[in-house]
């Protein structure tokens, strides 16, 4: 076995990777498409004196009902944001860790002593709790903003 035959293995094997690393962010991504997402807040049936949020989790569906009110106008107008806000950083973080993990692999299957393999190491372990915390935190304010709607 020679240098050359080597290189293809590790081509292949990192674009076999690389092709299972994005055919998973699709999978993700059909799936925040159909709201199964942790959290599964979706906005349904909107108009001007009413909306209902559909909450979807891999085995229910629950929907809750708004009547928009002079006095509730802000609090819905911030729940619809954080709802929005929501799926877009799931989308976001999904194609952000799952580019970490295929850089990390990239640079393990070619050189080990890149410094930029150490830089992408530091990152991810400080971006992945993080993003863990502002969602966790996101799922809170939509639990309180739908508690706060519910009483008035």
């Amino acid at each position: 076995m020679n240098l050359k035959d080597t290189q293809d293995t590790s081509s292949k094997q990192l674009r076999n990777l690389s092709i299972l690393i994005f055919g998973f962010l699709a999978f993700l991504l059909i799936l925040s498409i159909f709201n199964v997402y942790p959290g599964g807040y979706s906005i349904e049936n909107e108009t001007t004196e009413s909306f209902s949020i559909e909450k979807t989790s891999f085995l229910k569906k629950e929907n809750i009902e708004i009547t928009i009110t002079h006095d509730n106008e802000l609090r819905a107008i911030l729940l619809k944001s954080e709802i929005t806000s929501l799926k877009i950083l799931w989308i976001v973080s999904c194609m952000v860790i799952l580019g970490f993990i295929f850089d990390i692999v990239s640079y393990i299957s070619k050189n080990k002593k890149n410094m930029l393999f150490y830089i992408t190491i530091v990152l991810l372990i400080i971006i992945i709790p993080l993003n863990v915390y502002l969602y966790l935190s996101k799922l809170n304010n939509i639990e309180s903003y739908l508690s706060l709607l519910n009483l008035s």
